[in-house]
């Protein structure tokens, strides 16, 4: 459908023109005004291929103005209109016949054009999608796909095909008894290549490492090779100027911009005469000496691009596959600039350790163990220049201030505190400002970090471990920290490791993984990182896996003390990695901010003077602070699913649905909204019965009996809900009595089993967790058979569910508790279908288990098997694998006796009769019990007794206060559990929540959340997956019967817990759940070090095909898929129902949300999923949608190009307060990383604030870069063009482009160290030929940075 709104829009002012000039009106446009217009309307209508306006838009413009415009303003209105109008005119004409053509494109790039809202799609194009990759055509792959694939070897060796002009493969193969005219770049990568080849035939090719002098003779040389072949090339064809020119138009007005064309034609002027100005300026020769001393350029990039074909090539021939895709998970053009940023980093790390090893002073750490790194005002020691000594020397300056900060730095006790030593505190208008702490900031990292995202579950440890590849072969002692659980992640990516065979590479100890969350650990890294610091040749990558986690958990001081010390580059190259990269931009020593400059400039000029735009001009006019670095490492855009409710830019920008090359389902398309919604915001309790009376009795301890002593069990004994588990785990391993319904009478010889605390009060939330979980106990597996190779799959669906995370709520609320209530309502399911005869009697016992099993997967804090004997489990139920496992089992197995009725009377030879009991003798804990302990406990104080709360459940104390009581609950299908009587009914109120009022800020920021969080209908059109998917067939055919069919049964014991209408909560309402106390299930455990272990162990040992995954340790780390080969066919576990609940009571932590919910993110690695299989969503109000607006952020993030990472935060900033509606004010107004709580302490800002949002500002970041830097630049306030800052603020520019802070009683510090002073005999320390100084009695040349050991 053609867009007629750019060519209405002059139309309007062009008719509206008529009707004055018709009046003869002096308010009429002039004729330079009005032939300009006309211009601009036939370059219009040319661009949309007609030469007339079509009749229904000539009759739209004309009521418009005629009637419209006439019955809705007053006459002078009307003029008002009109003059606005007549001075947009003259505004384009004299930019597009005067500025453009004499002052040239940087003056209209530069200008203040009405940059302003939009939706999406232009808002992104706009500010992140605008720019093409560096290399077009785009940089061939690392292999001939017409030949050979990612895992296959090719079947000849005969030359590959010619690539893309340069990029081709013949330097992979060389004839026999090459010539001696053999030109020296082919010689040389002839070297390369076979060394690779050799090595790896030798099993040493990690041992064999790159060195620096062999990687620079093969760089020059491949300049040599690339000039001398482009001299011999024809003359390049005449570029195409107008597609350059609509490229820029649209760049920097817009291209839905109404003078878009006129712009497009007088850029495309401009651009020709540009051209023609410049001449022989871009020489070959010119080119090729920039390119060998600058080390950038097409030459440099094919050369980085051979070494990652040779590299690839190898790692192929080692051995790689779907399951560890390290030669597909990336997009080349990434890929290559992070191995040159490696590259970069192990040429300036040597500068800088040289230069600590000419001090005279010894190493850096003889000095630093001295104390004579820590001198004060290490502020002052700066290099601004940008070469790679210049890098190296801001890698000291930046390890001199985080010393200083960590160790020296006293912190004021008040913020108020008068200026001392080099602080700085500015008069302003009259009083003094605020007081800037000068040593309290951290110096930015002086090279940017290496950054590497995707979504969840899609290849972030393959492209790990490729960089750490890459690292090991240049040389660098890698450490990848990941997290969380040392037994889970760490073994995952050493299993990857070991699958890859890198390890039989000689890999040795190139590549460490450790876990950054155990504080042992961390330790044992920061030490291994500052020994190696103390050499001039080694250095590290520092892979930080994860790294959103290292925002989360503050509380180990120790552990982020040593975590800290190895943030600066002096000891390694930082990578970044995570799927929430947002998080990880508020770490300012990672990352850098931009706080330390714009808190300055507050001080000296007052916080209502300093705007976004200084803080954008501060970023790109100090390179030397907020250094580009390479582009986001990122997964192929054909990784990313196309199907579902895509948005327009999401489907434009990953192409056609066509070439997906993975089978990867995951971001909020791969997810659906349950009917349900959850309310609470602070997690899920099964049973809230109790949480009056808990919080009274933690108040009661914190107010009397905190000078208490701990015996080291705090201040457990005084708690009745932790001493009634103690007290039911005793009474299970020891009471045998049961009610005999037959004979109406107490015995003795109960069969095994452990009964589990009572249920008074069933949450409305728990109600709609265990609706969703049965969904799916009812959900069977799907089969499908290969076309072709006759392969049998089968896919088995996954429940997740996270209801709780507070520690506080243990009883009967915890994991276990979770898991112990879905194996009961497995068997509940069981039940119904055999009083309801839907089972066959002579079903085998293996049947059976496959038909009702379930086995739950939990992790648990601790590993001891005593923890759960009685509690969960009796001891010979409990398997000696649970020791130290990562993962635990809870299985329920219907096979077992005493897991069914006695009447059952299943028929099969291997079925012996059923013992379990229809009720349950059960200890009861109420809240009567818990109040009456605090007076009982007081009675027997008066009387000098101590009394615990274990003693008093038991024994109870004298006549007033008597023991709990024990009480029989009886199975019964009609009664349900109840609400009556129980806490509240819509909010679960939280033990911190008491001890906190809620201020009027925070009332309004639900308020605001509540309104912005509301579920939207998806307004986006379905797209199905694209290409023949499988047929999927339901293999169900043990489903329930259909609603309203009659039931041939003598028990109908079915009441309103079984109506089919409350199955799902309808209408918000809670499910009705049938009461279970009565029911106590021989329960089985077992322990596994990861989920694909455990279920592997439980389809092999018990037949289970069901699964589900609880708690939000499950959810931190591993993966919830599993695979497995199991008579004759494959079996897919993957996760199709999701329920979560986290404890954000004051505000949405984005990140987390999105992880959570990635843990249902799959990759099917080539096996397509039916078209109806989504992730089933049961969480609170707001959070898909919450997870979609988020996760477009991330992906946004990462698609930024050529930037700071200060840069990035302006960019997508701008980009997301812009886009129209304010669409993404939800995520916006949430805190980039943790949460808004006051509990918390930290109280971090809203995301709008890190990002740099601001009201009403809509100028695209990247048109800030290229007006402010670059060829003709300005570098004083004067020289900036027009609009672009205020006359009246501050001067941040002068002559060497650095602030220039006025400020009274300001005398700036001195320096301590003059690191600074070392300089080059010759050129800037980048010529691999330059002769280093003499420096304290040693010299340091190239050649001594160039060695390998």
């Amino acid at each position: 459908m053609t867009d007629f709104s750019r060519l209405k829009h002059l139309l309007v002012i062009w008719y509206r023109n008529e009707l004055y000039k018709a009046a003869n009106s002096p308010l009429q446009l002039q004729d330079a005004q009005r032939e300009f217009l006309m211009q601009a309307i036939n370059a219009e209508q040319a661009s949309l291929g007609i030469d007339d306006a079509p009749p229904e838009v000539t009759s739209y413009v004309r009521q418009g103005v005629e009637e419209t415009e006439r019955a809705m303003y007053s006459a002078s209105e009307v003029n008002q209109v009109h003059a606005e109008a007549t001075a947009e005119v003259q505004k384009h004409l004299d930019m597009v016949r005067t500025t453009i053509p004499s002052q040239g494109l940087r003056s209209f790039r530069c200008s203040e054009a009405e940059w302003g809202t939009a939706d999406a799609s232009a808002i992104l194009k706009r500010h992140i999608f605008y720019k093409a990759p560096a290399h077009t055509p785009p940089l061939p792959d690392w292999y001939d796909a017409q030949r050979e694939g990612p895992y296959q070897e090719p079947e000849q060796t005969s030359t590959p095909p010619d690539g893309e002009g340069m990029y081709h493969f013949r330097f992979l193969v060389h004839p026999v008894g090459a010539s001696t005219s053999e030109p020296e770049w082919r010689k040389l990568w002839r070297r390369f290549v076979q060394d690779a080849h050799r090595t790896k035939r030798q099993s040493t090719y990690f041992s064999s490492k790159w060195g620096v002098q062999e990687l620079e003779e093969l760089r020059l040389a491949t300049i040599d090779e690339f000039y001398e072949d482009a001299a011999q090339q024809p003359s390049p064809p005449v570029p195409d100027w107008t597609e350059r020119a609509r490229d820029m138009a649209a760049q920097w007005v817009g291209n839905d911009h109404p003078w878009y064309e006129s712009y497009v034609q007088a850029v495309r002027t401009r651009l020709i005469a540009d051209d023609a100005q410049q001449g022989q300026n871009q020489s070959l020769a010119t080119l090729k000496k920039r390119e060998v001393h600058e080390r950038v350029g097409k030459a440099n990039d094919l050369f980085v691009w051979r070494i990652v074909v040779v590299h690839l090539r190898t790692l192929r021939s080692i051995g790689c596959s779907p399951d560890a895709p390290v030669t597909t998970c990336f997009e080349m053009e990434t890929l290559l600039q992070n191995v040159a940023h490696l590259l970069k980093y192990r040429r300036c790390i040597r500068w800088a350790k040289s230069i600590y090893k000419t001090t005279g002073l010894g190493s850096m750490h003889d000095q630093y163990r001295s104390g004579l790194l820590n001198g004060m005002y290490a502020h002052e020691h700066q290099d601004q220049s940008d070469t790679e000594l210049g890098i190296a020397r801001r890698m000291i300056r930046q390890a001199h201030v985080a010393d200083y900060v960590h160790y020296q730095y006293a912190k004021p006790q008040k913020s108020n505190q008068d200026a001392v030593g080099s602080d700085v505190q500015c008069m302003i208008d009259g009083r003094k400002g605020e007081v800037y702490r000068t040593d309290g900031y951290y110096v930015n990292p002086p090279m940017a970090p290496i950054l590497c995202a995707s979504p969840p579950r899609m290849g972030k440890t393959a492209m790990s471990l490729l960089m750490a590849s890459f690292a090991a072969k240049l040389g660098a002692n890698v450490m990848y920290g990941t997290w969380p659980h040392k037994n889970v992640a760490v073994a995952e990516v050493n299993a990857m490791i070991d699958a890859l065979g890198w390890r039989t590479q000689n890999l040795g100890d190139g590549v460490r993984v450790y876990p950054h969350d155990e504080p042992a650990s961390v330790e044992d890294v920061c030490k291994r990182v500052h020994q190696l610091a103390n050499n001039v040749t080694s250095w590290v990558l520092h892979i930080r896996d994860q790294t959103h986690a290292l925002t989360r958990d503050r509380s180990n001081a120790q552990m982020r003390m040593h975590a800290e010390n190895t943030y600066p580059l002096f000891y390694g190259m930082n990578m970044c990695v995570s799927a929430t990269l947002l998080p990880t931009l508020a770490f300012k020593q990672l990352m850098g901010s931009d706080d330390s400059i714009v808190d300055l400039l507050k001080t000296c000029y007052g916080k209502d003077k300093i705007t976004r735009r200084e803080r954008e001009q501060c970023v790109v006019l100090q390179p030397w602070s907020f250094p580009i670095g390479p582009d986001c490492l990122v997964p192929p855009k054909t990784h990313f699913p196309l199907y579902g409710p895509m948005e327009p830019w999401y489907r434009k920008y990953y192409g056609d649905p066509a070439d997906r090359t993975t089978s990867y389902y995951g971001t909020w398309l791969h997810t659906k909204l349950n009917d349900a919604r959850l309310l609470s915001r602070t997690g899920v309790l099964i049973d809230d019965a109790l949480v009056g009376a808990m919080i009274r009795n933690q108040e009661w301890i914190n107010m009397h009996l905190s000078n208490f002593t701990d015996d080291g069990s705090g201040m457990s004994p005084y708690k009745p809900t932790d001493a009634y588990a103690a007290y039911l785990k005793h009474f299970n391993k020891h009471s045998t009595k049961y009610w005999n319904e037959q004979a109406h009478a107490w015995e003795s010889g109960a069969p095994p089993r452990v009964v589990n605390a009572p249920i008074a009060c069933l949450t409305d939330d728990a109600a709609r967790i265990l609706g969703q979980a049965e969904e799916w106990l009812n959900h069977g597996f799907l089969s499908h058979q290969s076309p072709g190779t006759g392969e049998s799959h089968k896919l088995h669906p996954v429940l997740l569910t996270a209801p709780i995370e507070q520690a506080q709520y243990k009883h009967k609320n915890g994991d276990l508790d979770w898991a112990v209530l879905l194996c009961k309502l497995a068997w509940l399911r069981m039940h119904k279908d055999c009083v309801n005869r839907r089972i066959r009697r002579d079903i085998s016992p293996n049947q059976l288990a496959e038909r009702y099993g379930i086995s739950v997967l939990v992790r648990v804090s601790t590993k001891e098997v005593d923890r759960f004997v009685d509690v969960v489990a009796k001891r010979d139920d409990i398997r000696g694998d649970v020791e130290n496992a990562s993962v635990v089992a809870v299985t329920f197995d219907p096979r077992l006796a005493e897991n069914r009725f006695r009447n059952y009377g299943f028929t099969h030879a291997e079925f012996s009769e059923g013992r379990l009991l229809p009720s349950a003798l059960i200890p009861t804990l109420g809240e009567a019990d818990i109040d009456a302990y605090r007076q009982a406990f007081r009675a027997a104080s008066q009387t000098g007794v101590g009394l615990s709360a274990y003693n008093f459940l038991r024994d109870g104390y004298g006549p007033d206060f008597p023991a709990i009581r024990t009480r029989l609950y009886r199975f019964d299908m009609r009664q349900c559990y109840s609400r009556e009587g129980c806490g509240p009914r819509d909010e679960d109120v939280s033990e911190s929540d008491l001890f906190n009022e809620e201020t009027e800020e925070a009332e309004e920021r639900a308020r605001v959340r509540e309104e912005n969080e509301r579920d939207e209908e998806d307004a986006y059109h379905d797209v199905p997956e694209a290409g023949e998917l499988p047929e999927w067939v339901p293999q169900d055919e043990y489903a329930p019967m259909p609603a309203g069919a009659e039931l041939d049964t003598d028990d109908q014991l079915t009441g309103n817990c079984d109506r089919n209408d409350m199955a799902t909560g309808n209408n918000d309402e809670a499910p009705l759940m049938t009461n279970l106390n009565g029911i106590a299930l021989r329960l089985c455990m077992s322990g596994s070090p990861d989920v694909q272990t455990a279920v592997e162990n439980v389809m092999r040992q018990c037949g289970i095909q069901k699964v589900a995954v609880v708690g939000f340790k499950m959810f931190e780390g591993g993966s919830t898929q599993a695979t497995l080969r199991l008579d004759g066919a494959t079996h897919h576990f993957v996760p199709r129902f999701m329920s979560i609940a986290p404890n954000q009571p004051n505000s949405r932590d984005l990140s987390q949300l999105y992880q959570l919910i990635g843990r249902g993110f799959v990759d099917m690695q080539g096996l397509r999923l039916p078209t109806s299989w989504r992730l089933d969503l049961l969480a609170t109000t707001g959070t898909r949608k919450l997870c979609r607006l988020y996760g477009n952020a991330e992906l946004s993030l990462s698609q930024i190009r050529n930037e700071s990472v200060e840069g990035r935060k302006l960019t997508l900033g701008t980009a997301l307060g812009s886009i129209d509606n304010l669409e993404y004010r939800p995520i916006l107004d949430e805190p980039l990383e943790g949460d808004l709580s006051t509990r918390s302490g930290r109280g971090e800002k809203p995301m709008r604030d890190a990002l740099g949002v601001a009201a009403g500002y809509h100028r695209p970041f990247h048109i800030v870069r290229d007006c402010l830097s670059g060829y003709g630049a300005p570098t004083r306030k004067e020289d900036l063009p027009p609009g672009s800052i205020n006359t009246d603020a501050l001067d941040i520019l002068n002559d060497d482009m650095s602030i220039r802070a006025e400020c009274q009683d300001y005398v700036p510090a001195q320096a301590t160290l003059g690191v600074e002073q070392y300089q080059p005999a010759d050129g800037d320390g980048d010529d691999g030929n330059a002769a280093g100084p003499a420096v304290a009695g040693t010299t340091y040349g190239m050649a001594r940075l160039l060695a390998d050991d």
